[in-house]
């Protein structure tokens, strides 16, 4: 996984480090790129921007959801003739496009609530070319 920028800004000052769980603003356009094939999962705190090239068919997987107060969205652009499965704890809105491996395919991924057992994630796939 390649973040493409390893020093974020913060309150307009460079900074070394994210914190353990970093607030939304803290990763707001850090941009993770990488191969995915099997199994991937999507780290929260890494980043707020991921772009995967599908080798084969990929399970992702979620972790460092944000928990209690705190909310995020996140965007995952994918490529690739393989087909992408979402946990079962993220839910897919009606009015989504049908995923299309010859074109950009831009999953919005809204985290409402990360608390375990009371998971709220919603998410929307639309073709960008």
């Amino acid at each position: 996984m390649a973040i493409e920028s390893r020093y974020p800004l913060q309150f307009g000052k460079e900074v070394a480090a994210l914190p353990a769980t970093p607030k939304e603003h803290e990763i707001n356009g850090i941009r993770v790129t990488a191969n995915v094939s099997g199994t991937y999962p999507i780290d929260w705190n890494a980043g707020s921007v991921f772009v995967l090239t599908m080798l084969d068919d990929t399970i992702f997987s979620f972790s460092n959801l944000p928990t209690g107060v705190n909310s995020r969205i996140i965007t995952v652009i994918t490529t690739g003739p393989f087909v992408p499965t979402f946990p079962a704890i993220a839910t897919l809105k009606p009015a989504t496009d049908v995923y299309d491996g010859a074109k950009l395919n831009e999953y919005t991924i809204n985290c409402i609530n990360g608390t375990a057992a009371s998971e709220m994630i919603y998410y929307h796939n639309e073709l960008l070319n």
